[in-house]
């Protein structure tokens, strides 16, 4: 069954289905309403309900390849509102243009599939946004107020609910709606006559009601505070235990080795059915990796990708052993592999040790890094700690930052433990903390 839209994806399919010029197409279109909420200290400086609609419209365009052996596909992309109506063919015929001169080997688009239900849609929230809002800021000011040494210094709050429906010329008509929550909080640290120092984080969920406002401020206050007393770290080749809120950033070059399309342009070695470490001994326990965009509320996860495939959980590593790749559609064609989409959420598998024993010392404990930017192609790093806990072998804890961690993702992964005990931070779950044994630099005083 067709679904209900307006005038313009109606005409705009006419459009596209005639086009001798175009040999597929695929559309998106997207109805946005996000609710806004701007705090300075402890007052609203704004507060707006905002909305958006528009299409973003793929085209594909075929001809002789250069060579002059086969055929060539070229794309783009274009974006339309209701607006663009009554330009349709100048608008489609400017996208062409840009597709004509692009020469890519051919693949085809995905066909209509069984699409799974994924829970992404933050129903109690829905019932009313700006209520929800100000009770979270209420709850807020009220954690705030119950941290010494510790003041708002602005917080920021948008919620989104997003509706996109999904056509493309082999037959794909479907529709995902899904919400949003972002929150940014700046919060500023004194300890007697010292300056204030500011502290700042970001959480992103698919429910409100998923953030524990009062825990979150607990546990970044004291972040703040510790980091007004932090000193230099000494230069240490030793245990380091990584917290998970890391992880996203620092997992990055995984998506890059396992992806389809660095495999097929030759920048990625791995095979199905070998070992992901290569020739590298795993001296720690087994790693397993999943990317998941069926995860519930997962802030990566869906029911459809943008290109029309269905959602699903892909098992990257099990047990050093590399299993699938991430792969669209073009890049599955190219390979002869299945296509699993876009990589949703990362999920790794909890260890057997408590992370009270991954904390025996002496350790540190990093607990956030200043910019974690590993190289995508080697998986190699180096970067400032924000703030880290040294522990010493009484179990004493002293904060530290600044100086710097180098390493290389996959050698630490080779001598790893993982914690027992588990957690969910929107786009990443799996255990709370990680133990590299030997395998970082701290470079300190």
């Amino acid at each position: 069954m067709a679904l209900q839209t307006g005038h313009l994806i109606t005409e705009l399919i006419e459009k596209l289905n005639g086009h001798p010029e175009v040999s597929q197409w695929s559309v998106v279109q997207e109805e946005k309403r996000e609710w806004q909420h701007y705090l300075i200290q402890k007052r609203p400086e704004a507060t707006r309900e905002v909305t958006q609609e528009f299409y973003k419209v793929t085209l594909y365009h075929t001809h002789p390849h250069p060579s002059g052996e086969g055929s060539a596909i070229g794309f783009s992309t274009i974006t339309l509102t209701d607006s663009d109506l009554p330009n349709l063919d100048e608008k489609i015929q400017e996208g062409l243009l840009s597709a004509a001169i692009t020469n890519n080997e051919p693949w085809t688009l995905p066909a209509p599939a069984p699409y799974p239900d994924v829970p992404l849609v933050d129903d109690i929230t829905l019932e009313n946004p700006f209520g929800a809002l100000e009770q979270f800021t209420a709850e807020l000011f009220q954690a705030v107020d119950g941290e010494e040494g510790v003041r708002l210094s602005a917080a920021e709050m948008f919620f989104e609910e997003k509706t996109s429906r999904f056509y493309n010329k082999e037959g794909i008509e479907a529709e995902q709606r899904e919400t949003s929550f972002l929150l940014e909080v700046v919060l500023l640290a004194k300890n007697g006559d010292s300056d204030e120092m500011e502290h700042w984080f970001v959480e992103k969920r698919r429910r409100i009601h998923d953030l524990n406002i009062a825990e979150l401020i607990a546990v970044n206050a004291q972040y703040a505070r510790d980091s007004i007393v932090g000193e230099l770290p000494k230069t240490w080749k030793g245990p380091v235990v990584i917290d998970a809120s890391q992880f996203e950033e620092m997992f990055s070059p995984l998506l890059f080795r396992c992806g389809a399309s660095a495999k097929y342009t030759k920048l990625s070695n791995v095979s199905t059915g070998e070992s992901f470490f290569g020739e590298s001994a795993v001296e720690g326990e087994p790693f397993h990796a999943s990317f998941s965009s069926v995860l519930p509320y997962g802030v990566k996860s869906y029911r459809i990708s943008p290109e029309g495939l269905p959602g699903t959980e892909v098992a990257v590593v099990e047990n050093n052993e590399f299993r699938s790749y991430l792969a669209t559609k073009r890049y599955a064609d190219y390979l002869g592999v299945e296509a699993t989409g876009e990589a949703g959420n990362l999920v790794l598998q909890p260890g057997s040790t408590p992370l009270a024993q991954l904390l025996q010392g002496p350790v540190y404990h990093i607990v956030a890094f200043s910019a974690m930017m590993p190289n995508s192609f080697t998986g190699d790093f180096a970067v400032e700690i924000k703030l880290a806990y040294y522990i010493d072998e009484q179990g004493n804890r002293t904060p530290v930052k600044g100086g710097s961690v180098s390493g290389n993702l996959y050698h630490m992964l080779t001598n790893a433990k993982y914690a027992k005990e588990t957690t969910f931070l929107g786009g990443y779950q799996g255990p709370t903390a990680i133990r590299f044994e030997d395998r970082l630099t701290i470079a300190g005083s």
